[in-house]
């Protein structure tokens, strides 16, 4: 065995339920593994290293984010009860809100122009979508790539109005949904023409009967047309790809490893 692998073993024998427990500490006065720092080739070391970083980074987040007060509701987001524990970021502002109380406020409003629906009841910025994140990201480098993220995610599920459409979506430009056809999707019916408004489009019941897929509800409700205006949106196979479980990790950040967010 290695030098220093056995004590490893000793440790995770011991049952402990975090990498904490896995950290040794010295015979003679009870120093934690952090007070006696191990060589850079401690096979120790080089296993906890990693997530001892992370341990300190998410405890910095958590720290960040814990007075940041809803503008909406004006309580603190982290007051709230776990489930309800989580911003909607906005891309194009810094203001911050409860997902819950923003998506509130834009299905309050749907007898408003789609540009006072997609704006920041504060600053009136326009932003198409909303991120939902279990940390406060204001602005800088860590917003940017929590934007490409959820990009990235949403890029893969195919838009029911695209697909309904024949290969027209009214929302263009701000949808940031998959805009491809199934391969056997109909082609018999004419593709929507770029005068249809979105009142007759949201406004026919055998339209837009049912409230979707489990797979795209999530992500769906978080852009323009999908949910967020408080319409009901259409049904069918439609083929979306699944969502993983709502995790500690995965709401984060809905990015690679969980961290961007």
């Amino acid at each position: 065995m290695e030098p220093g692998l056995e004590e490893f073993d000793k440790a995770a024998e011991v049952g402990g339920s975090s990498w904490k427990s896995l950290l040794p500490s010295s015979a003679d006065g009870g120093h934690s593994y952090s007070q006696k720092p191990q060589p850079k080739s401690d096979p120790i070391w080089e296993l906890l290293a990693p997530l001892q970083s992370l341990d300190l980074e998410v405890q910095q987040r958590e720290h960040d984010s814990r007075d940041i007060m809803c503008g909406i509701c004006m309580d603190k987001v982290w007051d709230k009860p776990e489930a309800q524990r989580i911003f909607g970021i906005l891309p194009n502002c810094g203001h911050a809100h409860c997902l819950g109380c923003l998506r509130t406020w834009r299905k309050s409003r749907q007898d408003f122009p789609l540009d006072v629906i997609k704006s920041c009841p504060q600053c009136r910025v326009h932003s198409s979508y909303i991120i939902p994140c279990k940390f406060w990201v204001s602005k800088g480098p860590k917003k940017e790539q929590l934007i490409r993220n959820f990009k990235a995610r949403t890029s893969q599920i195919r838009c029911r109005f695209f697909i309904r459409g024949n290969g027209r979506c009214p929302f263009q430009a701000d949808c940031i949904y998959l805009h491809q056809l199934p391969d056997k999707a109909l082609t018999s019916d004419p593709p929507w023409t770029k005068s249809m408004q979105l009142a007759s489009v949201v406004g026919t019941t055998a339209y837009l009967g049912g409230t979707g897929t489990r797979g795209g509800s999530v992500l769906h409700g978080l852009c323009p047309g999908h949910g967020l205006l408080g319409f009901r949106t259409p049904t069918g196979p439609q083929q979306f790809l699944p969502l993983p479980p709502v995790t500690r990790i995965n709401m984060w950040g809905m990015g690679p490893r969980g961290r961007g967010c």
